[in-house]
């Protein structure tokens, strides 16, 4: 899922499509995935595709350096 997630996120070898991107990134990180946390954590800081939240990125950023 987290791959097919930053394909889709960034137009690599399939459609961009960010919205789907963000779903299967989502759930990624909800299985521990640690760069799904990571991409989530970036996406969440920047603002891109989802609303900013330090808070909140900082805190998948944790949960990426653990898993």
């Amino acid at each position: 899922m987290s791959e097919l997630g930053h394909r889709l996120l960034v137009g690599d070898r399939a459609s961009k499509l960010p919205q789907h991107a963000l779903t299967f990134i989502t759930e990624a990180a909800k299985a521990g995935e640690p760069r799904a946390l990571s991409r989530l954590a970036a996406l969440r800081a920047g603002g891109a595709y989802l609303k900013q939240d330090w808070p909140a990125a900082m805190q998948l950023l944790g949960q990426a350096a653990a898993a």
